[in-house]
């Protein structure tokens, strides 16, 4: 707190009125905190971001009344995320971020990249999701609508393409479909893949399938 800079008198925020000086901080965060808004506003971004763009309200309510009830306890909110059944149903409710995208191909494929995340050029800055450069304090876009444009799209099939040139030869992705997705393969996505010319090409049809594009 710096005095100097600090605009003298009293502040009206939310029609109540908070004395000048650095108390007057502490004040505000709590009220702000106990706020009813505050407590559906926190439970419907975890509700989104774990769930569904469009969550469950039934689940919204559960964390938000979790919430209130003790006091803004976070770690007490995520339990009741972890428990609540519309945090486990089997549909893919939720588009992967670039940045999911990118780290569970990796992964599937069980290899790294060291230069996922370095400069602005990298593989997440080309994906569109540089780390460390989200659009405003409110960070990067949670919602399907964000990444779905079609130039998006074809930064993700470019970045398919990458990997299939250099690792599509060296795995079976008929192989990795079945055993990665499981019970989530479609008969369809399953079938296109089975049919590719080669492996560069049914990698790319796995990394770009439906099943693999959502959580």
């Amino acid at each position: 707190f710096e005095p100097q800079t600090h605009e003298p008198g009293p502040k009206t925020i939310m029609g109540k009125s908070y004395p000048e000086g650095p108390q007057a901080l502490d004040m505000v965060l709590r009220d702000l905190a106990h706020h009813p808004g505050t407590a559906r506003f926190i439970a419907t971004k975890l509700a989104r971001h774990f769930t569904a763009d469009e969550p469950p309200v039934s689940l919204v309510d559960k964390l938000a009344a979790t919430f209130n009830q003790t006091g803004g306890d976070l770690a007490a909110v995520y339990r009741t995320l972890i428990d609540a059944p519309e945090s486990w149903l089997p549909a893919q409710r939720k588009l992967k971020t670039p940045e999911e995208f990118a780290i569970t191909s990796l992964r599937l494929l069980g290899t790294s990249e060291r230069n996922l995340a370095k400069g602005k050029d990298s593989l997440l800055g080309n994906l569109g999701q540089r780390p460390h450069t989200a659009p405003s304090p409110a960070g990067w876009p949670d919602t399907a609508d964000e990444w779905l444009g079609p130039d998006a799209i074809w930064k993700r099939v470019e970045w398919a393409l990458r990997l299939a040139e250099r690792l599509g030869d060296r795995v079976d992705a008929r192989a990795l479909a079945r055993d990665s997705l499981g019970p989530l393969l479609n008969d369809n996505t399953a079938q296109q893949i089975e049919r590719a010319a080669d492996g560069p090409q049914a990698l790319v049809l796995l990394l770009m399938s439906p099943e693999f594009q959502r959580r």
